[in-house]
């Protein structure tokens, strides 16, 4: 059966308001939540936290920046392949930052990320409670290719962020037991 997570965090707070990780009713005690347990990669949910928001707090970008969406070439290990595609697989000329963002644009999303360079936009990451500096930098990153993906509270976490107005809080589930 499809199943699927989610959780709601309450912005002025960070407490969890609301978490689904998995099918049907719970019938057991310490079973897989997928909210919390299941790491996925993010595909293109990542790009604003770790090329898009980094990009715009250094300076590098504004919304109406002029990138070009065009054939790239940015794979270290085979630099004479066509990488990244979009999903589309065309180009659209030269765009805003805007316009890369809201149509998905992962050229936009690499050449980003090479510009804000890939260990400042890890440090960028763990700063929004996804630390994956281990793993090293790799192109990849810029479109969600992770070795160890996201898990949905991870996520709701570092968007939350953004909420914030830049400062990150740890959610939490609880703040006493009686």
């Amino acid at each position: 059966k499809p199943t699927g997570s989610m959780v709601v965090i309450n912005t002025a707070t960070g407490a969890i308001a609301a978490m689904q990780g998995g099918y049907g009713e719970k019938n057991m005690n310490l079973s897989l939540n997928r909210a919390v347990s299941a790491h996925r990669n993010p595909g293109s949910s990542i790009k604003p936290l770790i090329a898009y928001g980094p990009g715009l707090e250094l300076g590098i970008i504004a919304p109406g920046t002029i990138y070009v969406d065009e054939e790239c070439h940015l794979d270290p290990s085979n630099p004479d392949a066509i990488w990244p595609v979009n999903y589309e697989r065309d180009y659209l000329g030269p765009i805003t930052i805007r316009q890369g963002l809201v149509k998905s644009r992962n050229t936009i999303a690499a050449q980003v990320w090479t510009d804000v360079g890939g260990e400042t936009a890890l440090w960028y990451l763990k700063q929004v409670g996804i630390d994956r500096t281990s793993e090293g930098a790799f192109p990849s990153q810029s479109v969600g290719g992770f070795t160890t993906g996201m898990t949905t509270l991870e996520m709701s976490a570092a968007y939350n962020t953004f909420a914030c107005g830049g400062t990150y809080t740890e959610p939490y589930a609880y703040t006493q037991v009686l």
